[in-house]
C-alpha cells in the first residue's frame, strides 16, 4: 500500500497539507456563493413584495376614490395592527375599535407588549385622551407609574376618573415634597 502523501500527490498533484487548505479554500468559497445567493434570492423578494403592495395600494386607491389610506405605508399598518392584535381574544377589536386609527396606530408603533398596549386603550378610553396626550403618556411612563405598582388607595372605586386621578396625582405630589423635604433636613 502506498502512502497516503503519495497518493494525494499523484492523484491531486500536491502534497497533502496543500490540498487540505485547498478544500478549505473550497468550503469558503462554497459558503460565501450561499449567502449571495440568500442574499440575491432576498432582494428578489422584498421587490416582489414592493411590488405587490403597491398593486394592491393602487387598485384600492382606484376602486375607492373618496376614501384616504390606501397607500403602502398605511397597509403595511394595518398589516402591522392585526398581526400585533391577532389571538388576542374578541374582545380586542371591539376595545381598539372605540378609539380612533391614529391612536390604535401610535399604541402598536411604541408599544411591543400586548397587556401594556390594552391598558393604554382602556386609559384612552376612561380618559378621553387626545394623540398627543397618548404620546405625552407614554413618554412620561405612566403604565410603569401606575399599572405597575401597587395599589395603596380607593380612588378609582369611590371617585370618578377625572377625580380619582386628581386625587392620586395631589398624593403623589404630597408624598414626593414631603420626601425631598424631609431628605433635605436630615442631610443637614
Amino acid at each position: 500500500m502506498e502512502h497516503p502523501h503519495l497518493w494525494d500527490k499523484w492523484l491531486y498533484g500536491f502534497e497533502s497539507s496543500q490540498f487540505y487548505a485547498s478544500i478549505a479554500d473550497l468550503k469558503n468559497r462554497i459558503q460565501a456563493a450561499q449567502v449571495k445567493a440568500a442574499a440575491a434570492v432576498n432582494t428578489q423578494l422584498i421587490g416582489l413584495y414592493w411590488d405587490i403592495s403597491q398593486q394592491i395600494a393602487q387598485d384600492l386607491t382606484r376602486e375607492f376614490k373618496t376614501m384616504k389610506g390606501f397607500s403602502r405605508c398605511y397597509l403595511y399598518r394595518m398589516k402591522q395592527f392585526y398581526a400585533f392584535y391577532a389571538g388576542q381574544g374578541e374582545f380586542v377589536p371591539q376595545l381598539v375599535a372605540q378609539i380612533p386609527w391614529g391612536h390604535n396606530d401610535l399604541i402598536i408603533q411604541r408599544i411591543k407588549d400586548h397587556d401594556k398596549a390594552l391598558w393604554y386603550v382602556r386609559k384612552t378610553i376612561e380618559n378621553g385622551w387626545s394623540r398627543n396626550v397618548l404620546d405625552h403618556q407614554f413618554e412620561s411612563r405612566l403604565y410603569e407609574q401606575q399599572a405597575e405598582k401597587p395599589r395603596i388607595d380607593n380612588f378609582s372605586e369611590r371617585l370618578p376618573v377625572p377625580q380619582s386621578d386628581l386625587a392620586r396625582e395631589m398624593i403623589n405630589y404630597v408624598d414626593h415634597n414631603i420626601t425631598k423635604h424631609f431628605v433635605v433636613q436630615v442631610t443637614l
